[in-house]
C-alpha cells in the first residue's frame, strides 16, 4: 500500500500518518517518512507537522524534535504539538523550555500551546510559571474553555494551591456530573475514594463501591483505591475481601493490603503477606520492604525485621530515607517495650547518604521513649477498627507496655500517666 500512495500529492500524507498515529504502528510510520522524503514533500508544512505529530504520539520525542528541527516553516500549530509531544510523554522539563522558546520567538500562541503549557507546569510543580500563562490568558482576553479550565484546576491542585483551583472550579456554569450525564471514570472514582479514606467516611465510600459494581469500572487503579479506603476506615474485612478477589495483583495491591493491615494492628497478616510475595517471586519495591518492616516494628519482631533488611539489601531494592528510618525505629520501638539496650547505633551509622538530621532525631526521641517506658510515665493506648469508626465506648482498651504479646504502636493518640 506504501509504495502505491501518489508521488505528485502531498495531501493525502497527513491522512496516512494520523491513521498510522492511532494504530501504533510505528515501523510503517518510518516507511512513509522515508515515502515522504523520496517523493520531496518534507518541505511541506501541512506533512512535517503530521509527521512531527506522530512521532510525539508514538512516543517517539527525539524524532519529533528532528523534524521540527528540519522544517523550513514553524508556525504556532507545529511549535504546540511539539510541546505536546514532551509533556504526554512525561518530559516535562523539555516541553516547557520548547514553550519558553515559543514566547521569545514572538509567534502568537493559541489554546493548544497554552494547554499544553499548563500541563507541563503542574506536572513540574512550578506554580510562579503557571501562575504567569494563567496570567498570560487573563491579559490576552483568550477563551477559556472546558479543556484549559480542567487543566487549569489540575495544574493548580498539583502545585498545592488549593484557593485558586477551588475559584476555579466555582465559576464553572454547570459542574454536577450527574446532571450533565457524564460518567466518572476510574480516576474520578479513584480519587473520591481516597477523599473519603483520608475523612473516615466509610458510608460514602461503601456508595461508590456500590456504584463500580454497577456500573463496571473495576480496573486494578479502582480496587487498589478501595482497599486503601476500607483500611483507613477500620473496615479491613472487606479490604481483604476485595484484595482476595483481585486476580492480577500488582506490587501496588500487595502494598496496599500490606499497609491497610498494619494500620489496623494486624502486623503479623501483614508480614504473612510479605512472606506469600517473597515465595511467589513476585516484584518488590521500597514501600513493600517498607510496609514488612513497619509491621516488624510494631510487633516487636526484631529477629524478622533483620531477616528482611537482609533480602532488601539482597533484591538491591533502593533504599530511602523512610526505609533507613522505619529499620532504626524497629530497633528502638523493641527496647523501649522490652528494657533491653538493643544495638541501634550500626543500622544508625549505615546511612551515611541520606539525610542525617532525620535518623538522629529517631534515634534521639527512641531514648527519650524508653526512659518514659522504664519509669512508667507512659504507656500506649491503641485504637481498634471499631474505635476509629466512632465507636469508643464498648471497645476501648488499653495494653500494657510491658507485654510483648498486647503492646502496639500509637495510632492516633497517646494517653500518659502520670506517678503516684
Amino acid at each position: 500500500m506504501i509504495y502505491h500512495l501518489p508521488e505528485t500529492n502531498s495531501f493525502i500524507y497527513p491522512s496516512v500518518l494520523r491513521v498510522i498515529s492511532a494504530i501504533g504502528d510505528l515501523g510503517i510510520g518510518r516507511k512513509v517518512h522515508g515515502r515522504i522524503l523520496k517523493c520531496g514533500f518534507e518541505s511541506d508544512s501541512i506533512v512535517e507537522t503530521a509527521l512531527l505529530s506522530m512521532y510525539g504520539e508514538l512516543g517517539w520525542t527525539r524524532c519529533a524534535r528532528k523534524v521540527f528541527d528540519e522544517m523550513s516553516v514553524r508556525d504556532v500549530v507545529s511549535w504546540s504539538s511539539v510541546v505536546l509531544s514532551y509533556v504526554r510523554n512525561g518530559q516535562a522539563k523539555e516541553g516547557l523550555e520548547m514553550f519558553g522558546n515559543l514566547v521569545k520567538e514572538g509567534v502568537e500562541i493559541d489554546s493548544v500551546a497554552l494547554l499544553s503549557a499548563v500541563e507541563t507546569c503542574g506536572e513540574l510543580g512550578v506554580w510562579r510559571i503557571g501562575k504567569s500563562v494563567h496570567g498570560y490568558i487573563l491579559r490576552k482576553s483568550i477563551q477559556i474553555d472546558g479543556s484549559l479550565t480542567n487543566s487549569l484546576v489540575a495544574m493548580y491542585g498539583k502545585c498545592g494551591d488549593t484557593c485558586s483551583a477551588e475559584l476555579l472550579f466555582d465559576n464553572v456554569v454547570d459542574k454536577n456530573m450527574a446532571r450533565k450525564g457524564i460518567l466518572p471514570d476510574s480516576y474520578t472514582l479513584a480519587s473520591v475514594l481516597s477523599a473519603s479514606g483520608d475523612i473516615g467516611f466509610s458510608e460514602f465510600g461503601c456508595q461508590i463501591h456500590s456504584r463500580i459494581i454497577r456500573t463496571g469500572i473495576s480496573t486494578e487503579f479502582v480496587k487498589n483505591s478501595l482497599i486503601d479506603m476500607y483500611s483507613k476506615c477500620g473496615l479491613v474485612d472487606y479490604a481483604l475481601m476485595i484484595f482476595k478477589d483481585t486476580q492480577e495483583r500488582s506490587v501496588v495491591t500487595w502494598n496496599s493490603m500490606m499497609c491497610g493491615l498494619t494500620q489496623n494492628g494486624l502486623s503479623r497478616e501483614a508480614i504473612g503477606l510479605f512472606d506469600e510475595i517473597y515465595s511467589k517471586l513476585s516484584e518488590m519495591d521500597e514501600v513493600t520492604f517498607l510496609a514488612v518492616i513497619q509491621a516488624c516494628s510494631t510487633i516487636g519482631w526484631l529477629e524478622k525485621g533483620k531477616w528482611v533488611h537482609h533480602k532488601l539489601i539482597i533484591f538491591g531494592v533502593r533504599q530511602d530515607m523512610y526505609v533507613d528510618t522505619a529499620l532504626t525505629d524497629i530497633q528502638v520501638a523493641i527496647f523501649s517495650w522490652i528494657e533491653q539496650k538493643l544495638d541501634a547505633e550500626p543500622i544508625f551509622l549505615l546511612q551515611p547518604a541520606l539525610p542525617f538530621r532525620q535518623h538522629y532525631e529517631a534515634h534521639k526521641s527512641s531514648e527519650a521513649e524508653s526512659r518514659k517506658m522504664r519509669n512508667g510515665t507512659k504507656c500506649i493506648f491503641y485504637p481498634t477498627p471499631e474505635c476509629i469508626r466512632r465507636k469508643w465506648r464498648p471497645k476501648r482498651r488499653i495494653h500494657n507496655p510491658y507485654s510483648d504479646a498486647a503492646c502496639h504502636r500509637a495510632f492516633h493518640s497517646t494517653l500518659s500517666i502520670e506517678k503516684t
